[in-house]
Order: structure tokens, then C-alpha cells, then sequence
């Protein structure tokens, strides 16, 4: 629909400007990335966009060029469908009436704006715009069925929806200028005009001051009419609490028209300089080089036009800190990086956007949701987006990942980080913390005996939990020892704790084996734990709330559990 839509738009731009603005502004039209990334989304902002901006321009052509009625039942089409596909665009009942008003008091002198002749005017003009109204209203009621049985309970919903739902801000809050901002004000949308522009764009719209002049009258009164709807528009969507910057894909097809507009009369003004003609190859190539750089630049952003900001101003990360931003563009990257891990298919993924993950995750892996703001059973990874983090409000259990954990994998685009991928912490039976220094924590432990019931095997088996906020820079040893009733140490292991365990993933399950003397005597006994540098024996300093007593353990000892051994 949105390629048609412009093949069509520049057969009107043809007969609206001259032949060269034309072609440049199907140019910008066709690769804005802003434009191009809401035209691939099944959502309304595109819709809207391509079928205003074909609305506007029919106009145009039927009051300014050609009176031919089907451009004027086109135009009245192209604006019920524009309005089926989002109310904003019933800006265009009022554009449209300017247009068909001043088509021809813009062709008088300023004295013969008489009170007499503009309700003269009004009148001339009422039959086409009456005409006009009922193609757009017509359309309307054709293709919304509910209209045909309950017509009065539609209005009411519409009603509520422009009223109600756009006179709040939205119920998931909003971002603006670095900070949470539920309803943004007047500087929003200038804003994001100025930042969703191309470079390209945003060079051209400044040379309209200058050059504007050097383009034929017929097309300026074009200009003038697109610029008006722009203005409206913005100042009419500035008025409502509720604010994105997606709300403005529909001006930007005719701010593309009018950087055509600057970009032409400029180099015109440049081939007049240095006195070449306009057909020289001066101009052509010139003509040519912005063509290719329009291109290319949506080159740069595809496939993520969504993230395109105007790369004079920073780009994406300026549009990270100005907007909120994330439509779920990354999560195919995140999939990608999922669909790899070999325990996949056996865990959940938690998200918050499950509906962008699911489609992309290999068959038999599952997203899931928090469960009363908890990790549900079975998680084993755990997805932040960029989204979720901008209004710094972040809700658990995604608070407990973000700047907390060491990411396995983070999605980057266009500089700026998307999304971030962590390890669910693993299921322990026995929580016990206990922190190893300034980066290694212990959660817990596993056993695999009960001693309680008697010794049974020669051995004693535990597999210990552990998260390294951070890889460790050198190899460790686990030092584990049994110390009896009478305070003396019974069995002991040493194990080897190189820093490549740590290196793939935050959290580790690592399994002991102690071996248990034959002769061992009835009475309480104490587990206790350490880490030690291989290299010189020292043991790393522990912070816990059951530490062993050193002239039991010596310093820095975790006390694991206490054994009672009948």
C-alpha cells in the first residue's frame, strides 16, 4: 500500500512542481527512515501518513490546477481512509477547506480582500468542499460496518477515544529529555521534528527561507499549503496530553516535499553563481549525489529505521536520552543469541515483551511473564529492555538484573544498548550467602546425604551454588574442612577453582565430594568453606552472618552447615 501510495504521490507531485522537485521528493519520501519504519509496522501512524499526505496532495491539484472530479473524490477517499485508520487525521477537514479557500484569493492583490469578496469566495467554494466532505464521509461509513448498526454507540466510542483516552497521558507513562515526563510539553514535538529529520531533510528545510523565492509562484502556494498542514497538525497533536514522537509520521512525507523544495532552489542558486546552466552537469550531479546520499542513509538504518535520528545531533544515542524509545527492535538478535544455548527448550525466558520474543525463538523454548512480580519455576533467562529502564522505575524482578548482574549477552544497536540478557539464578535447596571478596558470592548448597540417619557411604556430597558479579582475574582453590566436637579437623578437600569457570556465565554449580574417615565419633560436627589464592595461600576475606570461629577454622572460614552424626 505504501509503495503504490508514493508511485502514486509522485505522479501528483509531477503536476503539483516542476520536474525535478518532483523526483527528489518521492526521493526523501520513499527512503526516510522514520517514514519507511512505521510503513512496515502493521500499525496506524503509516497508514495514516501515506493516505493524509495523497488526500492533501489530490487537493491541491483539484483547487489549484485542474478541477477534475475524480481528483476531488480521490482526494475525499484517500481522506476517509486516512481517518478510518486514526482520528488525527480529521486535521484534514480543516487544511482541506483552507485549501479549497485560498486557491484563488492567493492569486489576488492584497486590496481586493474585501469583506465582500471573501464571502463571495466562501460561497464559490462550498459546493466542492460540501462535495468533498460527503466522498470522505461516505468512505467512512462504507468501510467501518459498525456504523451501519449502531452508529450512535460508535460515535460515543470515538468520542471517548479522542476525549477520553487523548486527553490523558498514556497509562504506561512516558520519557522526555532524560527523564520520566507522563505528559511532555509544548517542546515535545518540535523536537522530534527536528531530531526524526535526516540530515539530508534537515539541510534542505533550512535553505527553504533562502530559496524559496527562486521556485515558480504556482509551486510556492503548494509550499505554503503544505507548510500550513504541518503547522496544524503539530500545534493541533501538541494540545493533548499524550504524546510520542510516532504521532508526527504523517507530517514527515511533506516535510520531505518541502526539503525537495530548499534542496533544489539551492543548487539552483549555486549553478547561478557560477553561471552554468541548469542543465549543466553541475546541477545534474549534484541532483545526483543527494538521491545517493538519501539512499544510503537508509542503507545505514535498515533494517532498524525505528532507531534512525539525525545523525548531525547524535543519532540514536541522542534519541535514547530524548525519547523513549524500543518497539521490540533487537529481540530477533536476543532469539538468536537464546536459540544457541543448549538448555533452551528446558527453561523460561522471562520478558516483558513476550509477544516481540516468542515468533523468534527456536520450536520448544517458552517466554514467560513474572508471576506476582516474582521469577516463575523453571526461568532460566532473563531479558531487560531498553524500554523498560528509561523511566528509571524499572519493576521486579527486572530490578534485580539491571546494573545489579553481569549480562551474558547484551544487543546493541546503532551504538546504544537494546536489550540486556541474564541468568536466571539457579534453584538452590539450601540458601546460605556469604560474599568471597569484593566479587564472589556463595547462594547455597545442595546436599546429596543425610548424615543425620547415620553414615551410610565414606564420602559426603555437596554441590555449592555460585555468582561472580564479575569474571575473577585469577585462580582460586576451595578449601572444605570437617572440624569435630572436640575442635580438631577430621577430613578436608582441596579443589581447584580456575577463573575459566566464571568466565561464561555469573552463576556456576559446582559438586564437592568429602571423604569421610571410617572412625569418625558421635557429636556435633561443623562444615566450614573458604577460597585461597593457589599461589601464596592467602584466603579471601568473607562477609557472613555464620562465619567460623578462627581458632577453630583460622581466618576468613564460612561455617557451611552443621552435621550431627550419631
Amino acid at each position: 500500500m505504501h509503495v503504490v501510495g508514493i508511485v502514486f504521490g509522485y505522479w501528483l507531485l509531477r503536476r503539483l512542481f516542476p520536474a525535478t522537485i518532483a523526483l527528489l521528493a518521492a526521493l526523501l519520501w520513499a527512503s526516510d527512515p522514520f517514514v519507511v519504519a512505521f510503513s512496515r509496522f502493521l500499525h496506524v501512524d503509516g497508514l495514516m501518513a501515506t493516505f493524509a499526505t495523497l488526500s492533501f496532495l489530490l487537493a491541491c491539484y483539484y483547487w489549484y490546477h485542474k478541477t477534475h472530479l475524480v481528483a476531488l473524490i480521490a482526494s475525499g477517499v484517500c481522506a476517509g481512509l486516512a481517518i478510518l485508520s486514526k482520528s488525527p487525521a480529521l486535521i484534514l477537514v480543516p487544511t482541506v477547506f483552507s485549501v479549497a479557500y485560498f486557491s484563488h484569493a492567493l492569486q489576488q492583490q492584497p486590496s481586493q480582500y474585501t469583506l465582500k469578496y471573501l464571502l463571495q469566495q466562501g460561497r464559490t467554494t462550498f459546493p466542492s468542499v460540501m462535495l468533498w466532505g460527503v466522498v470522505c464521509g461516505v468512505t467512512i461509513v462504507a468501510l467501518w460496518p459498525a456504523l451501519w448498526v449502531e452508529p450512535l454507540r460508535v460515535y460515543e466510542l470515538f468520542r471517548a477515544g479522542v476525549v477520553v483516552e487523548g486527553g490523558e497521558p498514556h497509562d504506561l507513562g512516558n520519557f522526555f529529555l532524560g527523564r520520566a515526563d507522563d505528559a511532555p510539553g509544548p517542546l515535545y514535538y518540535p523536537m522530534a521534528l527536528i531530531l526524526r529529520s535526516t540530515p539530508i531533510t534537515f539541510f534542505g528545510v533550512l535553505l527553504l527561507p533562502f530559496v524559496f523565492h527562486i521556485i515558480p509562484r504556482p509551486s510556492r502556494q503548494h509550499g505554503y499549503s503544505l507548510i500550513g498542514f504541518i503547522f496544524l497538525f503539530v500545534v493541533a497533536m501538541s494540545i493533548f496530553p499524550k504524546k510520542f514522537d510516532r504521532y508526527l509520521v504523517p507530517v514527515f512525507p511533506m516535510i520531505d516535499i518541502m526539503a525537495a523544495v530548499g534542496l533544489v532552489g539551492g543548487i539552483q542558486f549555486a549553478v547561478r553563481i557560477m553561471r552554468v546552466g541548469w542543465q549543466s552537469k553541475w546541477a545534474t550531479g549534484a541532483l545526483s549525489i543527494v538521491g545517493i546520499l538519501a539512499f544510503a542513509n537508509a542503507l545505514f538504518w535498515h533494517p532498524y529505521g525505528i532507531a534512525a535520528f539525525n545523525q548531525l545531533l547524535g543519532g540514536t544515542a541522542t534519541g535514547a536520552r530524548t525519547f523513549q524509545v524500543g518497539w521490540g527492535e533487537g529481540y530477533e538478535q536476543v532469539a538468536a543469541w537464546l536459540n544457541e544455548q543448549p538448555d533452551i527448550t528446558g527453561v523460561l525466558t522471562v520478558s516483558s515483551m513476550r509477544s516481540s520474543l516468542q515468533p523468534f525463538l527456536r520450536e520448544g523454548a517458552q517466554t514467560a511473564g513474572p508471576e506476582n512480580m516474582q521469577l516463575p519455576d523453571a526461568s532460566g533467562y532473563v531479558v531487560v529492555y531498553l524500554r523498560q529502564v528509561q523511566r528509571g522505575q524499572l519493576s521486579a524482578p527486572f530490578n534485580q538484573f539491571y546494573q545489579r548482574a553481569r549480562p551474558l549477552h547484551t544487543v546493541t544497536i546503532h551504538g546504544v544498548e537494546y536489550a540486556w540478557i541474564y541468568q536466571a539464578p539457579p534453584d538452590v535447596a539450601q540458601s546460605h550467602y556469604a560474599d568471597f571478596g569484593d566479587n564472589i558470592r556463595l547462594l547455597g548448597y545442595e546436599q546429596q546425604d543425610d548424615l543425620n540417619d547415620g553414615i551410610q557411604d565414606t564420602s559426603f556430597d555437596l554441590t555449592l551454588f555460585w555468582e561472580a558479579q564479575r569474571p575473577p582475574s585469577q585462580d582460586y582453590m576451595l578449601f572444605a574442612h570437617l572440624i569435630g566436637p572436640d575442635g580438631q579437623r577430621r577430613a578436608q578437600v582441596d579443589l581447584p577453582y580456575p577463573k575459566d569457570i566464571w568466565q561464561a556465565r555469573p552463576y556456576v554449580e559446582i559438586p564437592f565430594s568429602l571423604q569421610l574417615p571410617t572412625n569418625l565419633q558421635s557429636g556435633n560436627y561443623q562444615l566450614v568453606i573458604g577460597l585461597y589464592d593457589q599461589n601464596n595461600g592467602e584466603r579471601l576475606p568473607i562477609k557472613a552472618e555464620t562465619a567460623a570461629a578462627p581458632e577453630l577454622a583460622g581466618p576468613h572460614a564460612f561455617r557451611l552447615t552443621n552435621l550431627r552424626i550419631e
